[in-house]
């Protein structure tokens, strides 16, 4: 119970803060710059570097650390397969069910 209304707190936080952020964003017709891909991929490592640190920090484990690091280039790897996956079994089922449908019709 402790743990989900943790969890359920820190989303709202995050949901505010970007709503927040949309709200000023649009108030003030901010255009962001493009960000090079090089700095992307900084803040991603970044990121993914101090919040395995936190954890390590809080789980007194450095293992913690490493389990992050390693996740990193797994996540780069998987993620892409997952989606080109996942999109070319939805433009199949959605050939099939068109083939389907214009038989059906066809028919009648």
């Amino acid at each position: 119970m402790d743990l989900a209304l943790y969890f359920s707190g820190v989303l709202m936080l995050l949901l505010a803060f970007s709503i927040g952020l949309v709200l000023v964003a649009r108030a003030t017709k901010w255009k962001p710059k493009p960000i090079k891909p090089v700095w992307a991929v900084m803040v991603i490592c970044a990121a993914v570097f101090l919040a395995g640190s936190v954890c390590s920090i809080a789980g007194r484990d450095i293992h913690i650390l490493y389990w992050w690091l390693f996740g990193l280039p797994v996540a780069v790897v998987l993620f892409p397969l997952v989606f080109v996956f996942a999109s070319l079994c939805a433009r199949l089922l959605i050939r099939a069910l068109c083939f389907i449908f214009d038989r059906h019709r066809s028919k009648r």
